[in-house]
Order: C-alpha cells, then structure tokens, then sequence
C-alpha cells in the first residue's frame, strides 16, 4: 500500500512540474512533424554534463531501499530482481565502482544503452543522463555494443535473469541481449528517447550494430523491427515509479527529460500501435 502510496503522490507531484516542461509543445502535431517538434523541445535549454558528473547523477538518482530496507543501495537493472532476495547490492560509494571485475557482484560501472561505439564516443551522447545508467560491470561487459532484442538461445545467462544469444526478433540478427521483463519497457524508452533527442545527428548512431536499431533519417530514425519490438516493451512494461523520479532527476542533471516516460500514448503518436503512423 505505501508504494501505492508514493506513486500517487509522485503522479501528482509530477502534474504541475509537466505542464511547465511542455508548455508551448504543439501537440496537435503527429507522425514525423511531432517526432521533430518534440526533438527541438528536449535539446532546447539541455546543459551537455561531463562524463564523471554521472557518478553523482547515479548516486543521487538511480538508488533504492535495500530487500531489508536498511541500506541506499544503487539501482541497476542488470542485477536487480524485484520479486525476490537481490543476487548482489551495491553501495554508491568509491569502493564498489569498477575498476576491475572478472565476475558479477565485483564493482558496477556506467552502461551505455545506446552503445557508445554505435558512435563513436561521441558528445552529448556520451554523456547523456537518459542514455546510461549504472550496471555490473561484467554484465555491462556481456552486454557489449549487442543490440537489445529477444533472445532465442542463451549463450549467457545473468543472475538476475539478462540474456545474451542468438536473436529471435526478426530483423535483428546476431547475437542480441535481452533486459528481465521488468525493466524492458525502461529500457525501450531509453531507446526511442534517443531517436528523437539526436534525430540531427541520428546517422552518427547507426556505427556497427547500431545499424540494426537506427536509420539515418529523421523519421523514424529506427528500423522496423526495432520500432515494433520497443513498442512492444513500451506496451508491457509501461512507466513506473522508479522511471519517473528518475525523470526528475534527469531534469535537474542536464534540463530535459525523457518524453515517453512522462506522456506514453506520445510513442503512438509519432510511431503508430505497430510502427505505421
């Protein structure tokens, strides 16, 4: 009941902070006018941070309550499991970052959702809030630059439940990494976040594997399949609590937010139910 409790409070809370983000937003817009409306709405008045700015970012932003509730632990999406005990914790503290690691549970780092080698390392991507988040190190390490997508055959299993293998998502070949159900739709939105936010630039995302999930155009700048699958999470696992906050605290970090974490239904306006608008 209190986490009942709390997200109402967040929703609220949330509603007048909203109204102010957005004013001006054309909204009657759709398809690839909205999509670029909206990408000149969240790269307006965005401060570009510096890499090591995230270590506090993370340590502010990305921390929840210990099982026992008694520890700030940080909060990755690689290994925690949010129906049982947790596989490993994390401090947010100097002495648990990596550094070296050779298993999971040895120290966590900054994942690049999109993958920094999609381009190059390259500022603002880089260092962008919305795109990294804090993860293991050695299930960042098997995350790789793959694409994520569904896995058919595991080669890899994390202890919280991530996949790397052999893709079952038609149009995404290879090998792919697949998030726990409970944080794929957080992590689809990053991905469509992304789309818009670097539309300008969008072609410089599509280096190596990160032509299987963008298009050097400005609409829709992702390929089908991504489209269809990321949709897909966005519709199961939809915006919670923890990817609000965060949204908050990305507005405080850099001054924007993640469009589709705020207004869901926004995905189907630009994008349709299946990609088609």
């Amino acid at each position: 009941m209190k986490y009942i409790y709390s997200f109402l409070l967040l929703y609220f809370f949330n509603n007048s902070v909203l109204a102010q983000y957005y004013n001006g937003l054309d909204t009657t817009l759709r398809c690839g006018d909205f999509k670029t409306a909206l990408h000149n709405h969240i790269k307006a008045n965005t401060t570009v941070r510096d890499y090591d700015d995230l270590i506090g970012a993370h340590a502010t932003y990305d921390v929840h309550k210990s099982d026992d509730n008694l520890r700030t632990i940080i909060w990755d999406m690689y290994s925690d499991n949010p129906i049982g005990a947790e596989p490993y914790e994390y401090l947010p503290i100097s002495g648990d970052r990596c550094g070296s690691y050779s298993k999971e549970g040895d120290c966590y780092n900054r994942e690049h959702s999109t993958a920094a080698s999609w381009y190059g390392d390259a500022l603002p991507m880089y260092s962008d809030f919305f795109n990294l988040v804090p993860t293991d190190g050695f299930v960042n390490g098997q995350r790789s630059n793959w694409p994520m997508a569904k896995v058919n055959v595991a080669s890899w299993t994390s202890k919280n439940g991530c996949k790397l293998g052999s893709s079952a998502t038609s149009g995404i070949s290879g090998t792919v990494f697949e998030p726990r159900d409970e944080y794929k739709g957080d992590f689809a939105r990053i991905f469509l976040y992304m789309s818009v936010r670097y539309q300008n630039v969008i072609g410089s995302l599509t280096n190596g594997n990160g032509s299987k999930v963008f298009v050097n155009n400005l609409y829709p700048s992702l390929t089908n399949a991504a489209i269809n699958l990321y949709i897909q999470w966005h519709n199961q696992d939809p915006p919670s609590a923890k990817e609000i906050a965060r949204n908050n605290g990305g507005q405080i970090f850099q001054g924007n937010r993640n469009p589709f974490v705020d207004n869901p239904h926004w995905v189907y306006k630009i994008w349709g139910t299946n990609g088609s608008c």
